[in-house]
This record gives structure tokens, sequence and C-alpha cells, in this order.
């Protein structure tokens, strides 16, 4: 058993004590690079350049487009680097290095989002006439949390009058690894403003003790079977 922050604003957003997890995202991650042409920004007509910004600009718009309709999944898709080469502000830039983060409790739906990526890279190679290529970096695969102990914490937050939404987590944990080896669940409690990897991470003392309590509830009716 897993007792964790949320770092995200779910539970607080709509004001639930405890989240039961009954799922683990995992991220598919790639290295996307693009090609175009340095060229001078005052000299260079707009309709003869190769601008590896503004291609690599429309393949992560096409990323947030293809991640906003799998809503329902819960699939998140993330450029968190985007850095462009010479880097002058007069010269049209001539490459582009886009670090993207695909992730998702749901196979097929992060594969959608994988595929208009994929998808995106050969529409704006063609249409702007750069030079891209990419590599996967890393595959993961999701994890489900056990049914049973999902059942029993759902059970216990109710005996105990406490708020609860069963859900995803969008982060990675150690139970990940552990449900490869035993029966693993996870308790989440709120994070103030949804803020994590971040100075002013925040969790109230009344909320880690109610998550607390539900661990206590749930460790001893396991005590109680065995």
């Amino acid at each position: 058993m897993e007792l964790h922050v949320e770092q995200g604003p779910v539970l607080e957003k709509q004001g639930v004590a405890i989240g039961v997890v009954s799922a683990i995202a995992a991220p598919v991650r790639f290295h996307v690079h693009i090609d175009g042409t340095a060229d001078h920004s005052g000299t260079t007509p707009m309709d003869y350049r190769h601008d590896a910004l503004l291609g690599g600009a429309a393949i992560a718009l096409s990323i947030e487009k293809a991640a906003l309709a799998e809503l329902e999944y819960g699939t998140v898709g993330t450029v968190g680097v985007f850095s462009v080469k010479p880097g002058a502000m007069n010269v049209v830039p001539g490459t582009a290095d886009l670090y993207v983060d695909i992730r998702g409790t749901n196979r097929e739906s992060r594969q959608r989002v994988v595929a208009a990526l994929k998808t995106a890279v050969n529409d704006v190679s063609k249409a702007r006439g750069l030079d891209i290529w990419m590599d996967e970096m890393s595959k993961e695969e999701p994890v489900q949390m056990d049914s049973t102990i999902v059942a029993e914490l759902k059970s216990i937050c109710e005996e105990r009058g406490v708020s609860y939404l069963e859900m995803s987590s969008g982060a990675g944990h150690d139970s990940m690894n552990m449900a490869a080896l035993c029966p693993t669940g996870m308790i989440f409690v709120p994070s103030k403003d949804g803020l994590s990897h971040n100075p002013a991470e925040y969790t109230t003392m009344e909320q880690l003790m109610e998550g607390a309590e539900v661990l206590r509830a749930f460790m001893l009716k396991q005590a109680e079977e065995f």
C-alpha cells in the first residue's frame, strides 16, 4: 500500500478528501528533430522560408489537439522541451528539437495520440519542406491496481463517511513496480492548487491524517483476515 499526495488538482477542485487509485499511467517518450534552413529574417520572404520553429509549433499543437480528443480516457500529451538554433532574433530558426511525453492508462487511447504525432510529423515535413526524424526514447506500460484493494478502500471510505473518488494517477509511483510482485493499492490526498515538483507544494495536516486513517483502517482489516 502506498499513501501519496495527488500531485494534481482533481481532488481539491472537486472537494474530495481521498483518491482511490485504480491505475497508474505510463509514458511513451519521443525526441523529434527538425532540420530547416537558417536564413536572414529581413531578406527572406515568408513564402521562401523553411522555419524549423514553426514546424515544431505545428507538431506541438497537433499533440495538444489529439490529447484533448482523448479527455474521457485521461490521456495527456506534453512537449516539455522545445529548443531552436541558432537562437538569434534576426535569423529564421534552422533547427528545432522537441521532447515529447505522451501518457495515459488506456493503451489504445495513448496509441491514438502517438499516431497523431506521427501523422503530424509527416504532414508538417511535406507542407513546410522540412527534414524531420523522430526517435522513440522509452515506452512503459500502464499498471492496474488490485481490484480487490480498490473495492476495500472505497468501502472503508464509505464506512468512515469520507468523500472519495476512484481515479487514475498520471504520475509514476513505486506502486507501479510493486504491482508486479504482489497485490498493490494507492491512496491519494489532495494537493493545494495541484502543485507538485514546486516549492509551493502543500497538503494540510488534516488532509494527511485523513489519508493515514484510511490506510490504518485498511491495514487493520488485513490483520483481521490473516
